[in-house]
């Protein structure tokens, strides 16, 4: 007799060992993590390996010549037993082309999602002889996984489109909704009115009362926008203490300022700020596209306009956007445009008007008149300039330019002896 160790072969296992080879599959069956369950034409278990046993707590003996629809789908989606009775696999079906994921449970009532396919056996002609193996695999975990990144992407595609502070859009939400195919045949067809607002003096909230205090007025104020967002409609806010509403399916200029004013009044509705009232103003320009309208922020720019003219007129209102206006809108404009210029060139004069004695018939003064020496329009006196400079914030500035001027040409009548 050899002494020579017996050859083994690739898998290591001795080829005279009895069975090995023909038992091996089963070994295999009986060490995977994967679920396998081999049924019959009518869904009725034959045979199931422990991985199945384990995923649904279900012994093979307890459940042997079963269909697993009966235990394995929760109770609400279980079949009735005529159904059972009455199942038949179809080798046609599209069950056995790919994978199917549904939610089932365990035996101690505990639900999990369970990722299936299927496969047909053919061993012969006859109906016995034909088979269903069905694998299974638990990928509840992943399926939470899957669930939690969906929600962190929903969430932070919320954030990128909305204001953090109100919940209304931003300006990357506009831009989108604008483009959108909807919202340009509403466009075209003139059926789109935009309402732009303003908060009146804002800056003084935060100036007295603090931050938190302006943040809860624009809340409040989001609040009344939100209110008339329709269906279909897109409130946003545009940075600061801007706000604006796109109303779709709107051509009658009475039904927008209808909701102007709705806003108006519920923005003027006074909210408390640690036990303190707070009221706050809202100015708001309105427009309509017309037909063949196909640029969201051309209507956007008309209601901008608008909204000036109500915050000029003192504020607290809603004015209606007309050619008229926008060419009115545009004179003031420019105004503005100059004036910046004309402190930055020093075009403001102080003319000198004698304040005489009659009894003595001297000089005893003068009064000081401010003039505005416009390149192009000549000298203009401060009733026509006055308002737009409250408007653009140049006020103070003016003021100090004429109080200087007025200085110097005093020190200029004493230089030439006239005593003032």
């Amino acid at each position: 007799m050899s002494n020579r160790p017996k050859s083994k072969n690739a898998a290591g296992l001795s080829p005279d060992v009895p069975g090995v080879l023909t038992s091996l599959p089963g070994l295999i069956l009986d060490h995977v993590t994967d679920g396998v369950v081999l049924m019959d034409m009518r869904g009725r278990v034959l045979w199931m390996n422990p991985a199945m046993e384990r995923m649904t707590g279900w012994k093979l003996s307890e459940v042997k010549g079963d269909n697993p629809q009966a235990y394995i789908l929760p109770s609400e989606l279980r079949p009735t037993k005529a159904q059972l009775n009455e199942f038949q696999y179809r080798p046609e079906s599209s069950l056995f082309q790919g994978y199917r994921i549904t939610q089932h449970m365990r035996r101690d009532g505990a639900l999990f999602w369970n990722q299936q396919s299927h496969a047909l056996i053919d061993l012969g002609p006859d109906p016995s002889q034909k088979m269903v193996v069905a694998t299974c695999r638990d990928i509840t975990e992943q399926v939470r996984t899957h669930d939690a990144l969906e929600e962190i992407r929903i969430e932070l595609e919320h954030a990128a489109g909305h204001d953090n502070l109100t919940g209304l859009g931003n300006r990357k939400k506009l831009a989108d909704f604008l483009a959108s195919p909807r919202v340009r045949k509403h466009l075209k067809a003139g059926h789109v009115g935009v309402l732009q607002l303003d908060l009146d003096k804002f800056k003084d909230i935060n100036d007295t009362l603090g931050h938190d205090a302006g943040d809860a007025v624009l809340r409040h104020v989001a609040g009344a926008v939100a209110a008339q967002e329709h269906p279909g409609d897109l409130g946003c806010r545009m940075g600061g203490d801007e706000f604006l509403l796109i109303c779709l399916g709107i051509h009658n200029p009475d039904v927008l300022l209808a909701r102007a004013e709705l806003i108006l009044h519920a923005a003027s509705a006074p909210i408390y700020w640690k036990e303190q009232p707070m009221r706050v103003g809202v100015s708001i320009g309105a427009t309509l596209s017309t037909c063949g309208t196909t640029n969201g922020q051309t209507l956007i720019k008309k209601a901008d306009q608008a909204l000036y003219i109500s915050k000029s007129r003192g504020r607290g209102r809603v004015t209606l956007y007309s050619e008229r206006l926008g060419r009115r809108y545009n004179a003031q404009s420019q105004l503005t445009r100059d004036l910046h210029n004309a402190i930055d060139k020093e075009q403001f004069k102080v003319h000198l008007q004698p304040i005489m004695d009659l009894a003595t018939d001297q000089i005893t003064g003068c009064e000081a008149l401010l003039r505005w020496h416009h390149p192009e329009r000549g000298v203009l006196a401060p009733a026509i300039f006055l308002d737009a400079a409250e408007q653009a914030q140049l006020q103070t500035q003016i003021d100090y330019l004429s109080m200087n001027a007025a200085l110097d040409a005093l020190c200029n009548l004493r230089d030439a002896g006239l005593r003032t």
